[in-house]
This record gives C-alpha cells, sequence and structure tokens, in this order.
C-alpha cells in the first residue's frame, strides 16, 4: 500500500504546476499533496518492511524501530480521525448557519 501511495504522488499528480501571484511563483496545493504522497508511501513502506524484518529475525534492531514507526503512524491516523469526525459533524451546523440564516 505505501509502494501505490508513493507511485500516485510520483505519477499521479502533476507536480510541476505553480501559481503565479504578482512576481513570485508558489507549488501548488496540489503539487503539495503530491510531495506528500510521496513520503507517507515511504513511510509506510519502511513501516512494513521493518515490520516483516522483525517478525522474521526478531531482532532489536528491526523491532526497536518498527515499534516506534508504528506508534507514530498510530498518533497520526488518531489525530485524522478525530479532525474527520469533528469536521463531519460541524458540515451540517455550518450549512444550516450559511444557508438558512441560523
Amino acid at each position: 500500500m505505501g509502494i501505490a501511495s508513493a507511485l500516485f504522488g510520483f505519477f499521479g499528480v502533476d507536480r510541476e504546476e505553480t501559481w503565479k501571484v504578482g512576481d513570485k511563483e508558489y507549488p501548488s496545493p496540489v503539487a503539495l499533496f503530491g510531495l506528500l504522497a510521496m513520503l507517507v508511501g515511504f513511510f509506510v513502506f519502511l513501516t512494513g518492511l521493518l515490520g516483516v524484518c522483525a517478525a522474521k529475525y526478531k531482532k532489536c534492531c528491526f523491532t526497536m524501530p518498527f515499534m516506534i514507526f508504528s506508534i507514530i503512524m498510530c498518533f497520526v491516523m488518531l489525530i485524522v480521525a478525530i479532525i474527520g469526525i469533528v469536521g463531519s459533524s460541524a458540515d451540517v451546523n455550518l450549512r444550516e448557519a450559511m444557508c438558512e440564516g441560523k
């Protein structure tokens, strides 16, 4: 799954797209999303590889980084899930406030 995310970030997004604001050019958010997808894909692939090595060799040099990366991934996914839940519950209230004036 990590390789698929990294490949999507590399091939699926136009990373060369820029936005011109005044005299300066900035990378578009879509291009930054592709870079983020590549980084996350590499992180997931590395975590999976360390997990396979930890299960096969049962050495601390594989198990400890796998444990640390897994905990980091757990906290990040928990934060994203909480943000998603909060955002989805506020969507109805925001729609009512903007459309109906309540």
